[in-house]
């Protein structure tokens, strides 16, 4: 007995050694890892009511995708739709012999005005009707892109960014500067401001305000507090090799705070340098960063206030795949993954890696797909959309076609031509890339500066 009991404590003693954390390695397909706190449950937070949509301009609906397109640099909008049981993308008008070139098309969609910031055009879906956001106008209609009606303009003032849906409360980040004017009039700060549409009742209203500081992003909300991340501005590198970039990027002054969505008041959480905390991305009520001195992937917890270390051995820098809770797909956290910073200036060029950490199984897996360029290099995998029963690789390959106009002073024409492939999730998470289903080519960008 007392052999059975030491050998028993043994393996217990082994194993909490061996999972204390988990490791990276380019090497091996997959790694087992561990946390410091027990297991994460980051993934359970897409059935957390406490957490809001961070919109775009794609919704995905139960049968179809709805699309927000770019038309010309009057940030005009066509809407298409994609329909998940056949692949087909159209134009969402049903209106006859329609050029979908103005605003007679059911389609067609134009700004209350022209910005001068980012365009943040967004489509959602609430109580069986679609919403479009286009500059600072919301405007509501049928499924099929029928009986628009004008929700709300939003005042001028406002440059809108990000926006959050919670029931039939959005959420908007915006910035205005304190004269109500779009222009720096007083030679003051512009403000920071969290807006509240009611879709309800058809109403805007200012939640709270403060100084804007550059290089301040919303990382996202949770419950009733919004989630910042602010770093000293960047400043001109030294030069172009890894020292300087490891001087710059490693340097800024970091601040991880909340802001009461109800008043305003804020409290840090975290200080730090972006040695030890970059890059952040936030999926519910978790924050996940990485700590280049320390080499691990970490997960914050906002309403407990706890760390958990998921991957270790992890040098070097990484990205994240997508943003918000686009990061986590299947309770899976996705990352991209490069040892330097100068790897792309690298000769030849050295690849990043994509790799996906189960929150749940406790694995992390590097995924063993390129996508294949037409000049005979290829990249990482950097999207994965969702579609009825698989996921569409996008792109599967691309090729970029140049047509020289007439004319000497004419500049080259250049189209960016990609393959879209889709494949079963089974698949995909097995890895089985060979079995992609390769569909149609499509020009994705055509510009006469674009240099492949």
């Amino acid at each position: 007995m007392k052999k059975l009991f030491l050998t028993i404590f043994i393996s217990v003693l082994l194993t909490m050694i061996l999972s204390s954390c988990g490791t990276y390695s380019k090497e091996s397909e997959e790694k087992s890892l561990s946390n410091s706190k027990g297991q994460s449950d980051a993934g359970n937070y897409a059935h957390d009511s406490n957490v809001p949509l961070l919109l775009s301009s794609e919704w995905t609906g139960s049968s179809g995708i709805y699309k927000l397109v770019g038309l010309d640099t009057s940030q005009s909008r066509l809407l298409h739709y994609i329909d998940k049981e056949n692949n087909n993308e159209f134009v969402l008008c049903n209106k006859p012999n329609c050029k979908h070139d103005s605003e007679s098309c059911n389609a067609y969609f134009v700004p209350s005005y022209i910005s001068y910031y980012v365009d943040n055009s967004l489509v959602f879906e609430y109580k069986n009707n679609i919403f479009v956001k286009i500059g600072n106008r919301i405007v509501k209609m049928n499924m099929d892109g029928t009986d628009h009606e004008n929700v709300i303009d939003i005042p001028d003032k406002y440059n809108l960014s990000s926006a959050y849906l919670r029931d039939s409360l959005l959420y908007i980040q915006a910035t205005a500067w304190p004269d109500g004017n779009d222009s720096n009039l007083n030679d003051d700060s512009p403000l920071s401001i969290m807006l509240e549409v009611d879709l309800e009742d058809e109403s805007c209203r200012e939640l709270w305000s403060f100084k804007y500081k550059e290089e301040e992003s919303l990382l996202g909300i949770y419950g009733k507090y919004g989630y910042y991340l602010w770093h000293t501005p960047t400043q001109p590198l030294s030069g172009y090799n890894q020292e300087a970039l490891n001087a710059e990027e490693n340097n800024k002054d970091v601040i991880l705070y909340s802001v009461n969505m109800e008043n305003g008041e804020r409290e840090d959480l975290i200080k730090a340098t972006s040695f030890s905390i970059d890059p952040v991305v936030m999926a519910g009520k978790f924050i996940f960063y990485h700590s280049r001195k320390d080499e691990k992937l970490i997960q914050f917890n906002v309403e407990t206030k706890e760390s958990i270390e998921l991957v270790c051995d992890l040098p070097g820098y990484i990205r994240f795949l997508g943003k918000g809770n686009d990061t986590i797909l299947n309770n899976k956290l996705f990352y991209i993954m490069a040892n330097d910073m100068t790897d792309a200036y690298a000769d030849p060029p050295k690849g990043n890696d994509t790799f996906y950490v189960d929150l749940e199984n406790e694995t992390n897996t590097k995924i063993n797909f390129r996508t294949k360029k037409s000049n005979g290099k290829s990249e990482n995998l950097t999207t994965l959309p969702e579609e009825k029963d698989g996921y569409y690789i996008l792109p599967v390959q691309k090729e970029v076609k140049k047509e020289i106009m007439q004319g000497g002073e004419v500049p080259v024409e250049s189209t960016l031509r990609v393959q879209y492939g889709c494949i079963k999730k089974e698949d995909f998470w097995a890895g089985n890339f060979d079995k992609i289903t390769n569909l149609e080519w499509k020009d994705y960008m055509s510009q006469s500066t674009y240099t492949p």
